[in-house]
């Protein structure tokens, strides 16, 4: 199952009077968040920078209560060792931080590609942990920052944000249970269920799988529900479309054998007249079981919920996808889903994590560029031709078939028109009869029924936009080829995840039109 990972921020003093009872109030604030993340089923990650101070104490006591660890650090490392005074507080914050370079144990960091100036550098890391985190804890005096980037500063962030502050005030005496409790500031329903992922968790126990270990059985599981959802959904909404064009055809046929079965005379005998009628009641039932089978197909669906699932797992295992491939160069604490669509943040800061097996930390930028050419470009682009190409075939046989019908469909509809006005004796033979009253229910719906076929296999979008996507791909891979440094690789490869991204959103909603909801 998906355990959804809740991010806890932290920002506290470098000067610390107490450091024992501040070690110990932290640790147990951290040991409650932690109780209530894990008994909203959820998994607590600490986010913080391994500054000097207060920073260190709360990694410490955040790994004791069972949180994965985080680092944001202001400054390149070989300039951030020149912000502590303490050389043995530098020696403890080198180890967290070569821990979390190694991703031990799900930990992750964020370096700066360039030297900010002291104290933008401050400010900005104080940024990218409060947008981070779902929760911000501070070691703070209440005092207004002594300068840009303080934890003042951090918590007006946070406050901006919307996001709940926790504060260990450094001034309370003593430090002990009772200053924590209960935890001030968070609400008591937090954490709140996450809807996508509990979603998914139900989709994941009706597949009666009991666990997920890895991003890549996460992406498997989705991609094989999706496989089985979507060739579901798409016959029965071509079984829909055209069982109603079937009945509509059927309900007109009976107009066909009229001068078949009623003489051509005066005054038709009551018996032919009656046995036409049955006839026409026959079809009639005929076209009303057509018409309740069609519902019933489109039930089926609506209750099974099957676009609605396709949809979901399709789209989850995209993501995943593309979480997987950008893990080692793109922050996966600030997912680029969220500014398109919120609600699937949380999942892609899980999957994210869980994909930490996938990266591929130390190795050179070659072998990194190669891995995401390969397995990433070169995979979508492949991907996307393959099925350009027969979506353009497809489309080619829906279109001629709804542009003749909707040519003819004119002619056919005139003819009848005349035959009303001026009762023309041609349409008083069973050939005539098709002309005028068959052929103008026939071509309109066929018109119809084919445009709808080929909107509802979604052709012209794929036929018009995948060979566009081909094309960008193939532009973003002489980028990064070209690209001589890990800020402009990253920067190449952020640019292709964004494509990738909106071509994702704009198939879901494409794919959301096509029926069934």
């Amino acid at each position: 199952m998906l355990s959804p990972v809740w991010i806890v921020g932290f920002s506290g003093h470098r000067k610390v009077p107490d450091r024992e009872g501040a070690a110990r109030e932290l640790e147990m604030l951290f040991q409650r968040l932690a109780e209530r993340i894990k008994a909203a089923g959820g998994t607590p990650a600490l986010c913080t920078s391994p500054a000097a101070g207060a920073d260190l104490l709360a990694l410490t006591a955040a790994e004791k209560a069972g949180f994965s660890i985080h680092l944001v650090l202001p400054l390149p490392v070989d300039e951030f060792r020149h912000d502590f005074e303490d050389t043995a507080e530098w020696s403890i914050a080198s180890e967290w931080i070569a821990k979390a370079t190694m991703d031990a144990e799900g930990s992750t960091i964020r370096t700066p590609s360039a030297i900010l100036p002291r104290p933008e550098c401050y400010y900005e890391s104080g940024l990218d942990i409060v947008s981070a985190s779902d929760v911000l804890v501070v070691y703070w005096d209440g005092e207004p920052a002594n300068g840009l980037g303080g934890t003042s500063d951090v918590v007006d962030l946070a406050k901006s944000q919307g996001k709940p502050v926790l504060r260990v005030d450094t001034r309370a005496q003593p430090h002990g249970a009772e200053s924590v409790s209960p935890l001030t500031g968070l609400p008591e329903s937090w954490p709140e269920p996450d809807p996508v992922i509990e979603r998914l968790n139900h989709l994941i126990r009706e597949e009666h799988v009991s666990a997920t270990a890895n991003a890549g059985e996460i992406q498997n599981l989705f991609d094989s529900i999706a496989d089985r959802r979507a060739p579901q959904f798409r016959r029965g909404v071509a079984r829909a479309i055209w069982i109603h064009a079937l009945a509509a055809l059927i309900g007109a046929v009976p107009s066909l054998f009229y001068f078949a079965i009623v003489p051509k005379s005066a005054a038709p005998s009551k018996e032919s007249l009656e046995k036409w009628g049955k006839l026409a009641q026959a079809f009639t039932a005929v076209e009303l079981v057509l018409v309740l089978a069609a519902l019933v197909v489109t039930l089926l669906l609506y209750w099974g919920k099957t676009q609605q699932r396709w949809l979901m797992t399709r789209f989850a295992a995209e993501l995943v996808r593309g979480l997987r491939a950008a893990r080692p160069w793109l922050n996966p604490l600030n997912p680029q889903v969220d500014r398109h669509l919120p609600g699937w943040r949380r999942f892609a800061i899980t999957v994210s994590l869980r994909a930490c097996p996938d990266a591929l930390p130390g190795e050179s930028l070659d072998k990194k560029k190669q891995h995401y050419l390969k397995w990433r470009i070169s995979h979508q682009a492949e991907h996307y031709r393959e099925k350009s190409e027969s979506a353009e075939h497809a489309h080619h046989r829906w279109h001629t078939l709804a542009k003749w019908a909707a040519i003819l469909a004119p002619f056919a509809v005139t003819f009848a028109l005349a035959d009303k006005m001026f009762e023309l004796e041609l349409t008083k033979s069973w050939w005539g009869a098709f002309c005028g009253k068959f052929l103008p229910v026939a071509l309109p719906l066929t018109a119809a029924s084919a445009t709808a076929m080929r909107n509802a296999l979604d052709l012209t979008r794929r036929a018009t936009r995948y060979p566009e996507m081909v094309q960008r791909l193939a532009a973003s891979e002489l980028a990064l080829e070209s690209a001589k440094t890990e800020l402009s690789a990253s920067q190449v490869i952020s640019r292709t995840e964004e494509i990738l991204l909106d071509e994702l959103i704009e198939w879901n909603l494409a794919a959301s039109n096509a029926g069934a909801h």
